[in-house]
């Protein structure tokens, strides 16, 4: 069994990496996986409550890998996790994280880490500060098995809480001046939290809302999507991914994931399909004309070197099929 720390119907963003890493991993949809269903809790900002329904000492014998999924907050709370998977000598594959993460802690599990990789710089000095021969790829979401759709949407991705953490009336102005500005373009407004609705469809009563409890509504939707405004970096990457424009407005130090890749793209194709502002009115948007053709290779060769990197030590599943 595959164990996954991850979370699930909680963030949109968490699914997708979840989905690119199992797809860089390789990892077949018959293999059998427990799930540390990892939930934020309302005691601030990433502090989590560990989810699971099964007894980890009891499952522990049948777990034959490891996998941090590359979610946010990764690494807190899960002592008990790493301490079960280094006594067991259980093959460990961080795949994919951004931010500070265990730090020392990560100590005891880094024997066992067969391939460790991040997607910004502060996650690749603290699996180096460990010892891991580790590497940064892009975000994993943009592997998460996307299907080609006609691009035929505008989304606005209106986020309540800005950025920030904190719902400001400052932030709802700039979204309600933007959707003013550029409705010509605009199909509908999507919100990824729940307690978002009803600030969304007081500013926004003339245009649909969309809200998805479960993340493939999302998928299907941003499949579709030829340009994105908003505040939700997945969002962003889910547009990119599928060869659309994005315009991300973000506060918050992670933005650096999509400031690597708007750079990458620049330096290597001469062109960025995503633009980084803070939470501003003054963007400048157009509809989006690039070579989507380019873009589709470029994405294509950071996801072969990033599964050539993850499974250069073998993986559990690589060595017999989960039906046979």
């Amino acid at each position: 069994m595959l164990l996954i720390s991850t979370s699930n119907g909680w963030n949109y963003g968490d699914d997708i990496i979840r989905e690119g890493v199992l797809r860089l991993l390789k990892v077949p949809s018959t293999w059998p996986t427990g799930w540390l269903n990892r939930c934020e809790t309302q005691r601030g900002a990433h502090q989590w409550e560990v989810q699971r329904n099964f007894s980890l000492d009891k499952v522990m014998p049948s777990v034959t890998a490891f996998m941090e999924a590359g979610t946010p907050g990764w690494g807190e709370r899960l002592q008990e996790t790493y301490s079960a998977v280094s006594l067991g000598k259980v093959p460990a594959f961080i795949v994919g994280v951004a931010g500070t993460g265990p730090g020392a802690r990560l100590r005891k599990l880094a024997p066992y880490i067969r391939a460790a990789s991040a997607r910004d710089s502060q996650a690749l000095k603290m699996l180096r500060s460990t010892g891991l021969e580790a590497k940064k790829f892009f975000d994993p979401a943009l592997h998460a098995g996307w299907n080609l759709r006609e691009k035929d949407l505008g989304i606005l991705n209106y986020r309540a809480k800005g950025g920030n953490g904190k719902h400001t009336s400052e932030d709802d102005r700039v979204y309600k001046t933007l959707y003013l500005q550029h409705k010509e373009l605009i199909n509908c407004v999507t919100v990824h939290e729940v307690t978002e609705l009803p600030f969304a469809r007081k500013l926004f009563p003339e245009v649909p809302i969309v809200f998805c409890a479960d993340y493939i509504g999302f998928k299907h939707l941003y499949e579709r999507c030829r340009l994105y405004i908003g505040g939700r970096i997945h969002g962003a990457l889910s547009a990119v991914a599928n060869g659309g424009q994005a315009h991300l407005m973000y506060r918050a130090p992670k933005k650096s994931v999509v400031a690597d890749l708007e750079t990458a793209c620049r330096k290597n194709l001469g062109w960025s399909p995503i633009y980084l502002s803070g939470v501003t009115s003054k963007l400048k948007i157009e509809e989006p004309q690039f070579n989507r053709g380019h873009l589709k290779e470029f994405l294509e060769e950071d996801f072969r070197k990033h599964q050539e990197f993850a499974l250069r030590n073998g993986a559990p599943w690589l060595e017999r099929t989960a039906i046979e």
